[in-house]
């Protein structure tokens, strides 16, 4: 059944064989079968292809320019211009989550949208993360994002700021609008915070004329652009919160060499010879 349905599409195959594993092992709980059917192993799923996609410097700083939008008369104590997504028809939050997602190589919702002001030290310059894919960690942040989470700090205190709000959501850095309401499918919305930003990742991508790709290759592509500036695949890998020896730093490694490849084809360019004007003496 697998390789059938891998024939089509390797990707579904893996998944219907994850989904059928865990309606399985429910089933051997209640005690309904005696054991899983579905025993498969690491290597007897097809390979995961990872996305590469990523949008380059100038496509990610076009992205954080319509999604981040400071009161220019607020320098030094920044404040967002709500008037300016109110104007443009845009979730303030939202935008502010995509702009945080380019400006960190932090994992956009786990490490982003969920995040509570608890876990920020403005003092430490840091993010404390204890529920994060890879366990307990803490990262060091860049004076951009800062300047963003100040901002949105600085909002808690302006009435009717959709950053403000007097119940579990004033915990959390990008509280949610729809928290406690019922959805379009019939259920209550249980996360204080905002998960799903695809309305206003689709509207920023469209209006700037870009290519479509999923907001999780937020992380890829600052991770991507940092590779390239600074050539040192070790700090990737750091920024990234991967482990010493984890294999996932090692995706970047061909970004690298494709770095060197052009190097090397601007090195061995052939220089056009100047022409030279020779003047004559009378």
């Amino acid at each position: 059944f697998h390789k059938f349905v891998g024939s089509k599409s390797e990707a579904a195959a893996n998944t219907l064989i994850e989904m059928l594993s865990v309606i399985f092992n429910y089933a051997v709980e209640k005690k309904y079968i005696a054991t899983n059917p579905v025993k498969f192993k690491t290597e007897d799923l097809f390979e995961r292809k990872e996305d590469n996609r990523r949008y380059t410097r100038t496509q990610m700083d076009a992205i954080i320019d319509r999604t981040i939008k400071y009161d220019a008369r607020s320098k030094n104590n920044p404040r967002l211009n709500l008037d300016h997504y109110k104007s443009k028809g845009l979730s303030p939050v939202a935008c502010c989550i995509i702009g945080y997602a380019l400006l960190t190589p932090r994992r956009y919702r786990s490490e982003g949208a969920a995040i509570k002001w608890g876990q920020i030290s403005f003092h430490e310059k840091k993010l404390f993360c204890s529920e994060s894919k890879v366990g307990q960690k803490e990262y060091d942040m860049g004076p951009k994002v800062l300047k963003l989470l100040r901002a949105i700090k600085n909002e808690r205190f302006n009435a009717g700021s959709p950053f403000v709000y007097n119940d579990e959501r004033s915990l959390y850095v990008f509280p949610s609008a729809n928290f406690g309401k019922i959805n379009n499918v019939g259920k209550v919305n249980t996360k204080p915070y905002i998960w799903n930003i695809r309305r206003t990742w689709k509207t920023i991508i469209k209006s700037l004329k870009l290519n479509y790709i999923p907001a999780y290759n937020c992380r890829h592509s600052y991770l991507t652009n940092s590779l390239s500036k600074t050539k040192n695949i070790a700090l990737v890998g750091k920024l990234a919160g991967h482990s010493p020896k984890s294999k996932s730093t090692m995706r970047y490694a061909k970004i690298l060499n494709e770095d060197v490849v052009e190097a090397l084809q601007l090195i061995d360019k052939e220089e056009a010879v100047e022409s030279k004007v020779l003047q004559f003496s009378k």
